[in-house]
């Protein structure tokens, strides 16, 4: 997976993204209120992504046990475990969906009035 290659932001969007920093940086008026509440998202697609690798991680090798402990073999999770596991997945499905429909919002806001917001694509 890498950056897809698009094309190349121009002065002139650079520009108005910069004018928009800096207007936000002098009222509180719309783009001030644009540039928090980005910067909010960006907070709360940080902390998915730290509780994605917190809950994912493995556990790991402990050289000083020997290679047929009890503690490498897979338990069975219990009722409790496993609805919760339900649950977390079924909460992860609809944050996704709300991230995909604020990624169209900004494509298209970056589409119309030919600004950046820090969207990064992909491959």
């Amino acid at each position: 997976m890498g950056l897809k290659r698009g094309r190349k932001p121009n002065n002139r969007t650079v520009d108005r993204t910069l004018g928009i920093l800096y207007t936000s940086s002098q009222t509180r008026g719309h783009s001030h209120r644009l540039v928090r509440n980005l910067a909010y998202m960006m907070l709360s697609e940080r902390q998915r992504v730290l509780e994605d690798h917190h809950r994912r991680r493995r556990r790991t090798w402990d050289g000083q046990q020997a290679a047929d402990s009890e503690k490498y073999i897979p338990s069975v999770p219990s009722a409790k475990e496993r609805r919760k596991d339900a649950q977390q997945r079924r909460w992860d499905a609809h944050r996704g969906q709300a991230w995909n429909a604020i990624g169209e919002v900004v494509r298209m806001a970056e589409g119309r009035d030919g600004v950046l917001l820090g969207r990064i694509v992909l491959e």
